[in-house]
């Protein structure tokens, strides 16, 4: 019952929105670095099922904070150790484009990179850097800049493509928000089955291995994500239990 009262909400925002036809696109593979002593990124769309680490772990006083379509970098005040969050996911196109914002500490650079893949390499598809000083900022140095659904379309493999579709009638999907997992907000295993039966590569009691992986589906984002992709399929409601 939880669930269902956190889902409800959002489906009554969403039902107009329900019913437009969209396009989406959905990739994976994002890197973040930064030399700066802090920094949170923002990419619109991003929905994250796992992240690691892959440069400086023992920096000075190291945070790392993930969420779908945020992530955020602290180290002691004015350390520049060269830190880099490489990040499992799929990037979710409503639009033809999604907006990344990057804000940071004073000092240095912050980079976000979209990688494609390409028989089995890795391809850089997107960058962007926020570096020095945006005055009269207070100190959080904004800048943002937009990625195109259009730079991933030859990479065939790794793209998935939905066109929308109006049916004459009303589409309605049965969903069923009772998972959970122990990176989200349940913060423990829900409904997937438990380990060793649920991994982030493959869920033993389920028959397909969902797009997003083992989700938590009390993160309002995934929640968010799934009616986009509902949108994108011409569905125009969930029917909860």
């Amino acid at each position: 019952m939880g669930a269902v009262l956190l889902l409800c909400p959002l489906l009554a925002a969403c039902t107009a929105a329900l019913a437009a036809p969209v396009r989406a696109v959905a990739y994976r593979v994002v890197e973040v670095e930064t030399r700066s002593d802090w920094t949170h990124v923002t990419v619109e769309g991003l929905v994250i099922s796992s992240y690691e680490l892959v440069e400086e772990s023992d920096a000075p006083g190291l945070r790392v904070e993930v969420g779908d379509g945020e992530i955020g970098v602290g180290k002691r005040q004015y350390d520049t150790t060269l830190v880099r969050v490489r990040i499992n996911g799929y990037l979710v196109f409503v639009a033809e484009e999604s907006e990344v914002g990057i804000e940071k500490g004073d000092l240095e650079y912050t980079t976000v990179r979209i990688y494609g893949v390409e028989d089995g390499v890795e391809v850089l598809v997107w960058s962007f850097t926020n570096s020095g000083v945006v005055p009269g900022s207070g100190g959080l140095n904004p800048r943002c800049s937009e990625v195109s659904r259009r730079l991933f379309e030859n990479f065939k493999g790794r793209v998935i493509v939905v066109r929308s579709r109006r049916a004459p009638k009303l589409v309605l999907a049965f969903y069923y928000p009772w998972y959970g997992n122990p990176q989200g907000s349940s913060h423990r295993w829900l409904h997937w089955n438990t380990p060793p039966g649920v991994s982030y590569e493959e869920i033993a009691a389920a028959t397909d291995y969902p797009l997003l992986g083992p989700y938590d589906s009390w993160d309002e984002r995934v929640v968010r994500s799934h009616i986009e992709m509902a949108k994108a399929a011409g569905i125009d409601g969930f029917i909860c239990s």
